[in-house]
């Protein structure tokens, strides 16, 4: 017997300025493998331990030709769109 296995997957991410994300959730946001790193001189603002702001992750998406931002709301939040 079969099963029918259908995965769901996200159109839109939303990233907060204000959040703090985890290193593992900034590279699902940018779309990279877990396997990478998130390098300073790349990534501004993204290196060293602890958590990733989400303004350093909303100016990477913004200045980056990979990744389609959505929209920005007048709250500073930012929707990226699945690619």
């Amino acid at each position: 017997m079969m099963k029918n296995i259908t995965t769901a997957t996200k159109k839109s991410v939303l990233v907060k300025p204000a959040a703090m994300y985890t290193k593992s959730e900034a590279k699902a946001i940018l779309g990279l493998s877990e396997g990478s790193s998130l390098v300073p001189s790349k990534y501004t603002g993204m290196g060293g331990r602890g958590k990733v702001p989400g303004t350093a992750i909303i100016a990477y998406l913004e200045r980056s030709a990979r990744v389609k931002v959505g929209r920005r709301y007048p709250s500073g939040t930012v929707t990226v769109v699945a690619r």
